[in-house]
């Protein structure tokens, strides 16, 4: 059974390889990653004078990378998924015989075997030695095939439902700021710089309690010599691939012979449109827009993305304060940064309402009030983050002088880049794809991509009066920072108030238009 999987995944690459365009580029960027993955990895073990932290750093790394990385796949690959395999007429053990097979031929185990042949390249501690490490080698790729499988079946179920199809935008959406923070923070937290030595710090030595750290560590003294000690923790690796395979065999069972419960309805009263916390908002058609948008934002999982990846980029300023990278009280007066990602994503107020705008249209009435209810809906949670970053960073540099002007240039940022989305959202509307798994998916091709950089353009060259008037104040007239700061508030008001007026005479005539471009196929 082992050899028909692997003839069938073998089968699975080879077409890969002949499909359209867009499969091949997919695969070319994967090699492309994993090379620059190997490189990396190889350049660590081969280079790295600090061999006690790098060389359990990379076994962790791969480990975590293939228990973690799967799930994001789980999504768009379906040979991931366990209820694919319900009908075959097979019994567990060949199964999963098989799929261990398959698991261990393609890009992914190329790589780690590559990358993890550093450690056989680097100081060789004799034939006994090198025999051991790679045992070590072949036990670590083994622990993170089944160590992958294992996480897949156990939550496959958990993925395939609404609330885990969530987590999964989420996880993606902040997929690629992860690394840069981490960057920042966990060298810090794993090395202790000792003049010109680096010794593991205190949290360093967390690295060792993963199944992959007792392997490196295993390498660590059989290129020490202490062979015994390195087969005792061999021994303890096998049993966590054994543990491994047994968590993966319960989880197959349970996946393939248990059937998933239905969602039931609670037959509760839902709240009002304007039942706490939205009670503040008039109750007008800007006020219910703005509650159905502002519900949205919590419920929807793109635009809950979008206000995380906000939350986590303001955290930069914060990190570079708690590192002791800077100290300047200047530095409250970035707490409006923030605002301009925030804003900015409403570049496409109405192709995230999708066909359901021909609503707003057969409702008839002023148009007006719907950009100013999407633009309270963005005001809202935009003036709570200004505010919280800005109390955050005063309270981290000692700068609260300068917690007022903060919030009056969040203000001006809000109002100029909501001017500037106002116009793109009519001028420039997009659908936007319901993929629960692909965040950045659009049916508009490279319009989405035009948007976005022309509006950040035009933003800037509003924004650069203000920039330059904040910085000649902070240069010549510090005390009268808060009258800039007012008047660059008064300037985005005003613009603001410009930017709404000109969208909403436009989108007087031409809301068919734009119900048929938020609409894309599903238009009639």
């Amino acid at each position: 059974m082992a050899r028909h999987f692997l003839r069938l995944k073998l089968t699975l690459l080879r077409n890969g390889l002949r499909s359209n365009w867009l499969r091949k580029l997919g695969i070319g960027f994967s090699v492309f990653a994993w090379f620059w993955l190997v490189v990396a990895a190889l350049g660590l073990l081969l280079a790295s004078r600090s061999q006690v932290l790098v060389v359990p750093l990379v076994f962790d790394a791969f480990f975590l990378g293939w228990l973690l990385l799967p799930l994001l796949g789980m999504g768009t690959d379906e040979t991931l998924d366990p209820s694919r395999l319900a009908l075959l007429p097979l019994d567990r053990p060949a199964l999963m015989r098989g799929l261990m097979t398959a698991s261990l031929v393609g890009l992914g185990p190329i790589a780690t075997l590559l990358a993890l042949s550093g450690t056989l390249i680097r100081l060789r501690p004799g034939l006994a030695g090198t025999l051991v490490i790679g045992a070590l080698v072949a036990v670590e790729l083994l622990l993170c095939v089944a160590g992958s499988r294992a996480t897949t079946t156990l939550f496959s179920g958990v993925l395939r439902s609404r609330r885990g199809r969530d987590v999964l935008v989420f996880v993606l959406a902040i997929a690629g700021l992860v690394p840069a923070i981490a960057g920042q923070i966990v060298p810090r937290l794993l090395v202790s710089p000792n003049h010109r030595t680096i010794t593991v710090g205190p949290a360093g030595r967390a690295l060792y309690w993963l199944p992959s750290g007792w392997l490196a560590h295993a390498v660590l003294q059989a290129r020490a010599g202490h062979l015994v000690v390195a087969l005792a923790e061999l021994a303890a690796g096998g049993a966590a691939v054994a543990a491994a395979l047994w968590l993966w065999a319960w989880a197959l069972q349970r996946a393939l012979t248990t059937s998933e419960p239905a969602t039931a309805k609670q037959a509760r009263k839902r709240p009002g449109l304007f039942s706490p916390p939205l009670s503040f908002l008039p109750r007008t058609r800007t006020g219910a827009v703005a509650a159905k948008e502002m519900r949205y934002m919590w419920r929807d999982p793109r635009r809950r993305a979008s206000l995380l990846s906000v939350v986590i980029l303001l955290a930069f300023p914060v990190a570079g304060i708690v590192m002791g990278r800077t100290q300047a009280r200047q530095l409250v007066l970035l707490a409006g940064a923030g605002v301009l990602v925030l804003s900015l994503q409403a570049v496409n107020q109405f192709g995230l309402d999708g066909p359901a705008f021909w609503m707003n249209v057969a409702a008839g009435g002023d148009p007006a009030a719907d950009l100013r209810g999407k633009n309270l809906a963005i005001a809202v949670p935009g003036a709570v983050v200004v505010a919280v970053e800005a109390v955050g960073l005063a309270a981290l540099s000692g700068g609260w002088a300068y917690i007022p002007a903060a919030l009056l240039l969040g203000a001006a940022a809000m109002g100029v880049t909501l001017g500037v989305a106002n116009q793109a959202s009519v001028l420039a509307p997009y659908p936007v794809t319901d993929s629960p798994t692909n965040l950045w998916g659009n049916n508009a091709g490279c319009l989405t991509a035009l948007t976005g950089l022309l509006a950040m353009a035009v933003t800037g060259v509003l924004l650069g009066p203000v920039v330059a008037a904040v910085a000649v104040s902070l240069t010549a007239w510090r005390v009268g920072l808060v009258v800039v700061a007012a008047g660059a508030a008064i300037y985005g008001y005003l613009l603001w108030r410009l930017g709404s007026r000109l969208a909403a005479n436009r989108l007087r005539t031409r809301q068919i238009e734009v119900l048929q471009a938020v609409s894309g196929r599903s238009a009639a």
